[in-house]
């Protein structure tokens, strides 16, 4: 895979599940940009860095998340990969450090409102 199909920049990540080797993140893209306010489930499977993704969504939850509630509303800053390193996603969300993570699949699942 050489891009992504869809553009992240502004988009607000709603939820986030780390099981095993794969990460899920639900994604609201941009409504300026995607006007007819497009859901997204950014799945990266067989993740290999796996002690450098968990203490990111660690730091993601304690970060964002709120007592009793299910949704996280952390803003993208911009998701890519990265053009130098074969594998390789970079996540920039406001307000904690960037994450680079190696994984063997990634798919973009529009959901169906």
């Amino acid at each position: 895979m050489d891009d992504l199909l869809y553009n992240y920049h502004d988009a607000a990540l709603e939820s986030i599940q780390f099981h095993q080797h794969t990460l899920e993140l639900h994604i609201s893209l941009y409504p300026i940009v995607y006007t007819s306010q497009l859901e997204m489930k950014l799945v990266i499977e067989t993740i290999t860095n796996l002690i450098t993704c968990e203490k990111w969504v660690n730091l993601l939850s304690t970060t964002y998340q709120e007592e009793n509630e299910n949704r996280l509303g952390a803003r993208i800053n911009t998701i890519f990969l990265d053009s130098t390193k074969k594998n390789q996603l970079i996540i920039a969300i406001d307000s904690i450090k960037n994450v680079k993570l190696n994984f063997t699949n990634i798919k973009e699942i529009l959901i169906d409102n």
